[in-house]
């Protein structure tokens, strides 16, 4: 399944919430600025948050504006998968 967030209206990502987040049984990766409608996932409901670098969007005005991209799992993830951090 694949959801990507751009707008989505209240009702709907709380219906997400409900009838995904809450009771799926499968691994679940949702990849994205950090966000408001992601502070629902933390860890006291088995969530884990990942930094996985600052990536450039072609939306933004400036082409060296690369925000940070975070993913957040249901699942723990070794960090030597996760992308070095390179500064």
């Amino acid at each position: 399944m694949l959801f990507r967030y751009y707008h989505v209206p209240d009702t709907e990502w709380m219906l997400f919430q409900e009838l995904v987040i809450e009771k799926v049984q499968m691994k679940i990766i949702l990849c994205g600025m950090d966000n408001c409608i992601y502070e629902y996932l933390d860890e006291n409901k088995g969530w884990n948050k990942y930094f996985v670098g600052n990536i450039p969007k072609s939306s933004l005005t400036k082409i060296e504006d690369k925000p940070p991209e975070f993913i957040w799992t249901n699942m723990v993830i070794p960090l030597n998968l996760l992308p070095r951090q390179v500064k």
